[in-house]
């Protein structure tokens, strides 16, 4: 009879210890596995971030740089207009601007300063916008008169001009930090 008992405790024994250290072992195994899993996540999900805010520079860049292009061309015509036309009109579109600063990716992807240079940029040029459309459509020219007007739309556009002469070297040396991060991951 005492070999059966022993023979239980020791088969009940081996079972429970075998439990909890199989349990604690197969716990600790799952949360380092866990842990692993989450890093490699998080760095895909980095990888992807950065990626996309490359892309974005990219086209922020090619705009801006049209847009500095086409800048003196339109301060002129507006120095020179003395006024309205039909033909008057204001090439400021901002396809990708407008299509990215709504979304509120930018504050994710971007530095601030970066942010900062390429809102105040496009403020200057929304100003444009804002005096062609909205605020002044062409009865209310009539109305404040064709210099307030073209003030305004010369005060957007030199300021535009101003802001944007060093933006497309300063986002190409944020896309090259950007993609030796990229090259890091």
């Amino acid at each position: 009879m005492s070999f059966w008992c022993d023979a239980l405790a020791n088969f009940i024994s081996d079972v429970v210890a075998g439990i909890v250290l199989g349990s604690l072992l197969a716990w600790w195994i799952g949360t380092r596995l866990s842990k692993f899993e989450q890093s490699l996540q998080r760095k895909e999900e980095k990888r992807a971030d950065i990626e996309k805010a490359v892309h974005y520079l990219e086209l922020l860049r090619s705009e801006i740089g049209a847009k500095i292009s086409a800048l003196p061309e339109l301060i002129h015509t507006f120095e020179n207009e003395t006024e309205i036309e039909q033909e008057v009109e204001l090439a400021v579109a901002t396809p990708f601007w407008d299509a990215l600063e709504p979304s509120g990716e930018l504050p994710k992807l971007l530095n601030p300063g970066m942010l900062a240079s390429l809102t105040e940029f496009y403020e200057r040029l929304g100003f444009v916008k804002r005096v062609m459309g909205r605020f002044f459509p062409r009865t209310s020219i009539k109305i404040f008169g064709w210099s307030s007007f073209q003030k305004s739309s010369l005060f957007g556009l030199k300021e535009s001009l101003e802001l944007g002469k060093g933006l497309p070297a300063r986002i190409e040396a944020e896309i090259q930090t950007l993609k030796s991060e990229l090259d890091a991951l």
